[in-house]
């Protein structure tokens, strides 16, 4: 499928800190959902990083939500809501299973059917809000903006292309992905000029008193003084549970959000979509809740079968939601080992909230070995290592459930930079130090030659994961032998080990 050619228009430059000047389109050479599923399918300079069976999936589910809430034309249908004219629902998808990119095909389907305005709700933290916006606006926009280090210097761009509009569509406005919607001073500004010239409106802003109130002055702004009608609003609730859980007095309550539009004129359409990870999200838990949800959607999984929660996604197995049938299923219903699961923490512990971790010979310590050790390996298997440019690795994290509270999580950082550091380390020292400045790669490495055996045992135990899931579920896997006897860098980077067959 060929690249479509843009307009001739003047050059979108976020990052230059102005507007954007845009004349109105009457006919687009695409629609927004053709060119996200465009650049899905490998155009646009992306790689095709979709199956068949993932853009139906995308495709039905996203239009599952959509057909839920009344077509824009239909005052009838909007006034028969159980509150006129706000439709709320909400997506439940399991970890992985795409709802970043269902969310995204959302916003596009939005913008299509009519909604001059989407506002994606992301993260109780900038980093978080951050990498949403990168993707919705390299995704969806297809438009690339510059990546800078701790000194201001160019590293990287957003979209493989690089910088600027490189899709089919420029009749758009969004501010630059580093920026919340708070800090743009001449936000309303910028808006009400868009919203003139016709274009679409993406803001992603992070779930914080600041944002949100701008965002509420904005839209309060451009429905009774703008005379831009109809004006019909989206919202895209990211991890929508986040809002209704008691937590840091800067997260907003339910409230705050419904605040975004609670000045609209009566007879103005909003719709509210929230995505979460789980069922048993809060947001379901309390049907006085201002959020709560008229109806829900479940997303389904990528997997190698048809069921009520999964689709057949055989044409990329590396890619396959890995969840619970593969960590409680494939290796214990044959009688096997199961690398996948080690319950070490007894009953009483778990209701007590205390894991009883120490600094020294603890299950913490092992998982961070394993995380150091699989990291490594996955750098081998990607063909590349740290501090070589490009680095394309595939992402790898680390994930450890502790308490609500950042107290809590405080004490688990602490723990993990003990850890990883030869001398002792206090909150402030952590406070002080930027993310590289937390790990000692020295004491790393110390730690691998003293302990040895720890770290040859957890490449054992994925050699040995490896080899029975490769002879049990052969057409599974898409390397052929477990890669060894090589040396390469690992997450740490000054620290280099030998893997032993």
């Amino acid at each position: 499928m060929s690249h479509a050619t843009p307009h001739n228009t003047p050059p979108f430059v976020l990052a230059s800190g102005r507007a954007p000047a845009f004349q109105p389109r009457t006919q687009p050479p695409v629609t927004w959902w053709q060119q996200y599923q465009l650049g899905l399918q490998g155009n646009y300079g992306w790689p095709c990083r979709v199956t068949a069976n993932g853009l139906a999936e995308l495709d039905a589910t996203t239009d599952s939500v959509l057909n839920k809430l009344p077509p824009l034309g239909s005052t009838s249908g909007w006034q028969q809501l159980p509150e006129p004219f706000l439709h709320k629902s909400v997506v439940a998808g399991s970890v992985q299973s795409g709802k970043t990119r269902s969310m995204i095909g959302l916003a596009a389907k939005a913008f299509d059917r009519g909604y001059r305005v989407v506002v994606v709700l992301s993260g109780l933290k900038n980093d978080l809000r951050e990498q949403t916006a990168k993707r919705f606006h390299a995704d969806l926009l297809q438009f690339g903006e510059p990546i800078l280090d701790s000194t201001s210097n160019v590293i990287a761009h957003t979209h493989p292309n690089g910088l600027g509009i490189q899709g089919s569509r420029g009749d758009f406005y969004a501010l630059p992905f580093d920026e919340d919607a708070h800090q743009r001073n001449n936000l309303l500004l910028d808006v009400q000029r868009h919203l003139q010239l016709g274009d679409s409106i993406l803001l992603v802003v992070k779930k914080h008193y600041a944002p949100l109130d701008r965002v509420r002055d904005v839209m309060h702004h451009v429905w009774l003084h703008a005379g831009i009608k109809p004006l019909p609003l989206f919202v895209i609730d990211d991890e929508c549970d986040e809002a209704s859980v008691p937590g840091r007095a800067a997260a907003p309550t339910p409230r705050n959000i419904v605040g975004i539009w609670t000045t609209r004129p009566g007879s103005t359409p909003v719709a509210y979509v929230g995505y979460t990870a789980t069922l048993q999200a809060n947001i379901f838990q309390d049907v006085s809740n201002v959020l709560y949800p008229q109806n829900a959607t479940v997303m389904r999984s990528p997997s190698n079968q048809i069921t009520s929660i999964s689709y057949p996604e055989s044409g990329h197995p590396d890619d396959w939601y890995t969840g619970s049938d593969v960590f409680y299923e494939w290796l214990q219903c044959l009688g096997l080992p199961n690398h996948f699961v080690r319950d070490r923490i007894t009953q009483q512990q778990e209701i007590d909230g205390d894991p009883g971790w120490n600094w020294r010979g603890s299950e913490l310590e092992q998982a961070i070995v394993a995380y150091f050790v699989s990291g490594a390996i996955r750098l081998l298997v990607a063909g590349t290592k740290i501090g070589v440019s490009p680095f394309n690795a595939p992402a790898h994290s680390m994930l450890v459930h502790t308490h609500g509270g950042l107290a809590e999580h405080m004490t688990l950082a602490l723990i993990v930079c003990r850890l990883c550091n030869a001398t002792p380390v206090s909150s402030a020292w952590y406070q002080q130090q930027g993310p590289r400045g937390r790990i000692d790669p020295v004491a790393m490495t110390s730690w691998l030659a003293n302990s040895p055996a720890d770290w040859k045992f957890w490449y054992d135990e994925f050699h040995q994961c490896f080899t029975s899931l490769q002879t049990l579920y052969a057409q599974q896997f898409s390397h052929g032998r477990f890669l060894h006897g090589k040396r390469f860098k690992t997450s740490c980077e000054t620290m280099y080990f030998t893997m032993y067959s």
